[in-house]
C-alpha cells in the first residue's frame, strides 16, 4: 500500500566503479557500512496503511482456496517448509549429476564481485537477462543478440540471427493443415503456410539449462483472433522459444518450440515469453515458462520433431504442456468462464517440492507438481485449471492443480494485493521462496511488496519499509541469508532485512536501471547475476 515517500534518508545507488575492460569490480557491490533502518520497525503494513508492527498484522485469506472457490483439503502446507528462490534449489545438496554438474560445487568463476559490460564484448544495452547452464557457462541475453562467457574466458561471443536464432530476421515457415481428429476442431479450411518468429521487441528472457544448453524467450503478437486456428490469425507462431545447445566447435544448434493449447490445437494463445524458469534439481530438467496468456511446463529432454506425416498434436503431448493459470474475472466472481482476465505471467519460482508459484497481471497461485506433466489415461491433465474434476466438455481430468489459487472470487481471495475490485490489475512482477518458505511477492504498479506464510499475506511499502527507491518492484529474490534483493525499474537495488527493517545500497553498472535478476544456487558462493542497462554486474559476497 501507498504511504508517500520515505524520510528517513534516501539510499544512494552508486555507478559501479570497474575498468573498462570490465570483469574487476574495484569496491565491493554491496554497500559494507551496515545499512540502515528503512522505516519505523520491519513490521508490515496494515489495509489501513499504518504500521502493524507485526508481520501477521493483515489477516488476509486464510487457508489454501481452489480456483473455483471451493477450501482446498490440504496434502501440503503451500509449501512453507523451506522452498528454494528463482534459483530453483535451496541449500545445494542435492547429488544429482548430468554431464559433470554437481550441485554445490565450488563455483569456477572469480571469488569476488563482477561487472561485465561492453569491454566483455557485450554491444548492446539493456542487458535483458542472465544466467548459468550446468557446466557454469554463462549466458546473457540482449534484445538484439545472445551472448556466451565459459569459464576462464575473457570475451563473450555473440549469437544473432545469422547464427541461427529465431530473431524477426529469421523465421521459420510452417506448413499448416487443418483441424483434424482427435482434437475439436470440426471446421476444416485447408492449408496454408505461415511464418514463426519473434517480433520487432526482440528477446525478453533466458534460462540457462543442462550442460551447455539455454533457452531464449521471444517477444509475439497478440491479436483479437488468436482463440481460431482459421485464416484470419496468421500470428499464432510468433515469438515462442528457442532451445539453444552448444557444440563441442564453439557454434551452435538451435531448435525453435512452438506451442498450442494441449487439448486442442485450436489454440494459440500462448505467443510472448515472460518469464522462464529451469529445475536443476528436484525434478530435473523441468522448464516453466510465464506467457501473455498462460504458464507452459516443458519437457526439453523429451523433444522431437514429428516424422513424416506425423500429426503434430500427437508429438507435442511427449514433450510440452500448454497451459496453465489461476484466473480472476472483469468485477465479478467467476461464472461460466466469462470476462476472464488472465496473463502476464512475470513471477515464477519453485517451492522446496518443485511446485511452481505463479504470479500474472491478475491473479496468483501454486501449481501442484504431478508426475504426469502432459497427460493420463483419461486426457490432458496440465491445463485444467478450474478445479473441478470434470471440465465443461465432459472429460475428465487428474483433477485442481492448485494449491492455493488467489484472485477469485476476490473478496475474500485477493489476487494476492488489494485492488478495488476482481479483474482490476495488481502487475506481479516477480515471485521468490525465502529459505523458511515464506513466499514473497513484488508489484510493478506500486503495491510494493507482499508475503505469504501458508495462511496470511502481509504488506510491505517497498519504500517506507524496505528502503527502495521507488515504489514498483521490477524484480524480487530472496537471498539464502532470508534477506531480499530489491529492484526498482529505474533507480537500482537495494538488499533488505525483513526481521530488521534495515537495507543496504548495491552499486551497479550503467544508470542503475534493472531489468532482471537471478540467484545461481548451483554452485558456492551462491551468486546473484543483475541485468541492467549498462551490463550484467555478479554478485558473490552477498549479506
Amino acid at each position: 500500500m501507498r504511504v508517500g515517500w520515505w524520510a528517513a534518508g534516501a539510499l544512494v545507488l552508486v555507478a559501479c566503479g570497474t575498468d573498462p575492460s570490465g570483469f574487476a569490480a574495484t569496491t565491493p557491490l554491496v554497500a559494507a557500512d551496515g545499512g540502515q533502518d528503512a522505516g519505523s520497525d520491519a513490521g508490515a503494513l496494515s489495509d489501513g496503511g499504518a504500521d502493524a508492527g507485526d508481520a501477521g498484522s493483515d489477516a488476509g485469506f486464510d487457508g489454501g482456496v481452489n480456483s473455483d472457490g471451493g477450501a482446498d483439503d490440504g496434502g501440503t502446507d503451500g509449501g512453507v517448509d523451506g522452498g528454494a528462490s528463482d534459483g530453483g534449489m535451496d541449500g545445494i545438496t542435492s547429488s544429482h549429476t548430468d554431464g559433470g554438474f554437481v550441485a554445490g560445487a565450488s563455483s569456477p568463476w572469480p571469488a569476488g564481485d563482477t561487472v561485465y559490460n561492453s569491454g566483455n564484448g557485450l554491444l548492446e544495452s539493456p542487458v535483458i537477462a542472465a544466467s548459468t547452464d550446468e557446466h557454469q557457462n554463462l549466458w546473457v541475453a540482449t534484445r538484439e543478440a545472445l551472448y556466451l562467457l565459459t569459464p576462464g574466458a575473457q570475451k563473450f561471443r555473440r549469437f544473432d540471427a545469422a547464427s541461427g536464432l529465431h530473431l524477426a530476421s529469421n523465421p521459420v515457415s510452417y506448413y499448416d493443415c487443418g483441424p483434424t481428429v482427435p482434437f475439436d476442431d470440426s471446421s476444416p479450411w485447408g492449408c496454408r503456410w505461415d511464418v514463426g518468429a519473434a517480433t520487432g521487441a526482440g528477446i525478453t528472457d533466458l534460462a540457462g539449462g543442462g550442460a551447455g544448453e539455454v533457452f531464449v524467450g521471444y517477444d509475439g503478437q497478440w491479436d483479437d483472433n488468436d482463440r481460431s486456428w482459421d485464416l484470419v490469425d496468421t500470428t499464432r507462431h510468433s515469438g515462442k522459444l528457442d532451445r539453444v545447445r552448444l557444440n563441442d566447435a564453439g557454434s551452435i544448434t538451435v531448435q525453435r518450440f512452438d506451442m498450442f493449447s494441449s487439448n486442442t490445437m485450436k489454440y494459440w494463445e500462448n505467443r510472448a515469453v515472460q518469464r522462464m524458469i529451469y529445475d536443476h534439481v528436484k525434478h530435473p530438467h523441468e522448464l516453466y515458462v510465464g506467457f501473455d496468456h498462460g504458464v507452459d511446463r516443458v519437457l526439453p529432454d523429451a523433444y522431437r520433431d514429428p516424422s513424416p506425416g506425423e500429426w503434430l498434436g500427437t508429438v507435442e503431448h511427449e514433450w510440452v504442456a500448454d497451459h496453465i493459470h489461476p484466473r480472476a474475472c472483469f468485477h465479478h466472481a467467476c461464472i461460466n468462464d466469462s470476462d476472464l482476465m488472465l496473463g502476464g505471467w512475470h513471477g515464477l519460482a519453485l517451492d522446496g517440492d518443485g511446485n511452481l508459484w505463479v504470479g500474472g497481471r491478475w491473479a496468483a497461485g501454486l501449481v501442484r507438481w504431478q508426475p504426469q506433466a502432459l497427460q493420463n489415461s483419461n486426457g490432458p491433465v496440465w491445463i485444467q485449471t478450474w478445479g473441478t474434476l470434470t471440465d465443461k466438455q465432459g472429460d475428465k481430468t487428474g483433477g485442481n492443480p492448485f494449491i492455493f489459487a488467489f484472485g477469485d472470487p476476490y473478496p475474500p481471495n485477493p489476487p494476492v494485493f488489494r485492488p478495488a475490485q476482481e479483474g482490476e490489475p495488481v502487475e506481479i512482477s516477480a515471485v521468490t521462496v525465502a529459505p523458511d518458505g515464506k513466499v514473497w511477492f513484488g508489484s510493478a504498479m506500486g503495491y510494493g511488496i507482499a508475503s505469504w506464510d501458508g495462511h496470511a499475506f502481509a504488506y510491505y511499502d517497498a519504500i517506507h519499509n524496505a528502503g527502495a527507491q521507488q515504489s514498483d518492484v521490477q524484480d524480487l529474490v530472496a537471498l539464502p541469508s532470508g534477506k531480499l534483493a530489491i529492484a526498482s525499474p529505474n533507480s537500482g537495488m537495494v538488499i533488505w532485512d525483513p526481521s530488521t527493517g534495515q537495507s543496504v545500497a548495491v552499486r551497479l553498472p550503467g544508470t542503475g536501471t534493472v531489468t532482471r535478476m537471478w540467484l545461481d544456487t548451483m554452485v558456492k558462493p551462491v551468486t546473484l547475476y543483475v541485468s541492467t542497462d549498462g551490463g550484467v554486474a555478479a554478485i558473490r559476497n552477498l549479506p
